[in-house]
């Protein structure tokens, strides 16, 4: 954990760690309490750990540079799944279909929406509701 949150938890893993962490100061401007976890290590997750952390907020977002289908996203998924407590779960990532664009990793990140900006703004309507 790099960050305490007392509203959401961000689970990134690699360079989207740091955008995260801009993430989370963004949405500090909202009033929202988000916290940012390095998944460091994606394989084996240490799910006794992870769940008495994120038993006590209402939101997780995972964040990554990757498809979302068979991410970070989905560990965390299954990880939830049949948990009747569980906190709500938005995965920001690559949609699961072919770029055909190129350009720079900041360029790519906001075509996918997985830009600060982008999760910004979605994680705020999110949690506002």
């Amino acid at each position: 954990m790099l960050k305490k949150g007392k509203d959401l938890y961000i689970i990134s893993t690699g360079r989207m760690v740091y955008a995260a962490l801009n993430i989370a100061k963004a949405l500090s401007r909202y009033l929202i309490g988000a916290g940012v976890i390095d998944l460091f290590k994606i394989k084996p997750v240490e799910v006794q750990d992870f769940r008495s952390v994120i038993k006590k907020t209402g939101y997780i977002a995972t964040l990554e540079e990757h498809f979302i289908t068979g991410g970070i996203g989905t560990i965390i998924s299954e990880m939830l799944a049949g948990d009747n407590k569980a906190p709500g779960l938005k995965s920001f990532g690559i949609p699961d279909k072919f770029c055909r664009r190129y350009g720079s990793r900041e360029y790519l990140r906001r075509l996918n929406k997985i830009d600060v900006d982008s999760v910004t703004e979605s994680i705020r309507k999110w949690v506002k509701k």
